[in-house]
């Protein structure tokens, strides 16, 4: 994961200010769809190809999250950071009010995004041990999916200062990945872990690296160092 800057010039037509454009109208359509009581709506601004080329031209098509080259192994989702239908673990609606909002989109393998089960790695093990693992293939659950933390409380519709909210979770055109998390090789084996300062481990990295699953067997094995 390295830091994005989203401020560079976009045609993405999300975020144009036009009242007509995608993102605004479907704001409008969302508010009437949620203040009638109704659930679910069916958002379809952000599925847009100008949305998914600028993603792929910010982040060189690769995953925001794991830096797979995507376009060689997978889809892509066009992902929200915070999530547009519900976040997990609370009672919190989802952010339907920036589900069309282009700075809260990011392009992610579908590995880092969907809930799936994977292998992890964890810090210390050696080849033979990762061999183990292969021929035991026992998985734990990894996947950003409707997770969103955060360290106060979540906004509610329709706030937008979310700089009150202090989430936990890296967004690498919000801040610097490398200030939170790095990289250890041990036994040629390149692991993720939380930055530490004081010996304290940085909690947005040890937020992020679970729920990203930064560690999974595939990744460990694409960055196992040869020397």
């Amino acid at each position: 994961m390295i830091r994005r800057d989203r401020e560079v010039r976009s045609k993405c037509r999300l975020r144009q200010p036009d009242a007509n454009g995608p993102g605004a109208s479907e704001l409008v359509s969302a508010r009437a769809h949620y203040s009638a009581g109704e659930t679910s709506y069916e958002f379809k601004a952000y599925k847009g190809d100008d949305v998914r080329q600028e993603l792929e031209r910010l982040f060189d098509r690769k995953c925001a999250y794991c830096e797979t080259l995507y376009v060689a192994s997978q889809p892509v989702d066009v992902e929200h950071y915070r999530p547009k239908g519900a976040v997990e673990k609370t009672t919190h609606p989802g952010y339907w009010w920036i589900a069309m909002a282009w700075d809260n989109l990011l392009p992610s393998c579908i590995d880092c995004n969907r809930r799936r089960r994977q292998i992890d790695v964890k810090l210390g093990m050696t080849l033979e041990e990762v061999g183990r693992l292969i021929a035991e293939s026992p998985a734990t659950s990894s996947g950003k999916k409707d997770a969103f933390p955060v360290r106060t409380t979540h906004c509610l519709p329709e706030d937008v200062q979310f700089s009150t909210e202090d989430p936990l979770l890296i967004d690498p055109t919000r801040t610097d990945p490398a200030t939170h998390i790095s990289f250890v090789v041990s036994d040629k084996l390149s692991v993720v872990v939380p930055r530490l300062t004081a010996a304290v481990p940085d909690a947005y990295g040890r937020a992020s690296i679970p729920l990203y699953g930064l560690n999974r067997l595939g990744l460990v094995q694409a960055r196992e160092v040869d020397s």
